[in-house]
């Protein structure tokens, strides 16, 4: 049994110029971080005693943003990790 191998040259010639033409009409876009704003949201200030979050006393939630040059920039994805590499 012979196997039998079948070249399509019009697919071999324009896949390559397609895909350097979808490359190339990709905008190559940035944004320029400028700071951050912390805004205090909460704080767990004098928990009674017995209270589930008394372990979280004094300890508080924040709002954080990040501010761009441009009004239309957004952050989509942030990553952190304590883990010392």
């Amino acid at each position: 049994m012979t196997k039998q191998f079948s070249f399509n040259i019009i697919g071999l010639i324009f896949s390559p110029l397609l895909l350097a033409i979808a490359v190339g009409l990709i905008p190559q876009v940035n944004a320029q971080i400028v700071g951050l704003t912390a805004e205090q949201d909460t704080l767990f200030s004098e928990m009674p005693s017995g209270d589930p979050f008394e372990v979280l006393e004094f300890h508080g939630v924040y709002s954080i943003y990040a501010n761009f040059t441009s009004p239309s920039d957004v952050l989509s994805a942030l990553f952190a990790s304590n883990v010392d590499t």
